[in-house]
C-alpha cells in the first residue's frame, strides 16, 4: 500500500510540472490566435477582391481549427480526470 501512495505521489508531482509549464504557454497560444482571428475577420470584411480574400479566409479556418483541437482535447483530459475525481 506504501508503494501505491508513493507513486501517486510522485504523478501528482507530474502533473503540477506538466500545468507549470504549459498553462502559460497554452494561455498565450489561445490569445494570440485569438488575436490572429479578429485581424484576420478584419482583413476579410475590409477587402473587396476575392484573390486577395482567399487566403485570408484560409488562414482563419486554420486558426479556428488550431483552437478548437486545443480546446477538444483539453475537454478530454479534462472528463477523464472527473471520472475518477467523482467516483
Amino acid at each position: 500500500m506504501e508503494a501505491i501512495v508513493d507513486r501517486h505521489r510522485q504523478l501528482l508531482c507530474c502533473v503540477e510540472l506538466l500545468h507549470s509549464a504549459y498553462s502559460e504557454s497554452s494561455l498565450c497560444n489561445i490569445l494570440t490566435s485569438s488575436m490572429l482571428i479578429c485581424f484576420t475577420g478584419f482583413n476579410v470584411m475590409a477587402y473587396d477582391n476575392l484573390l486577395i480574400v482567399i487566403p485570408f479566409i484560409a488562414f482563419l479556418f486554420m486558426v479556428i481549427g488550431q483552437i478548437y483541437l486545443l480546446c477538444y482535447y483539453g475537454d478530454l483530459i479534462l472528463r477523464s480526470v472527473s471520472i475518477f475525481t467523482y467516483e
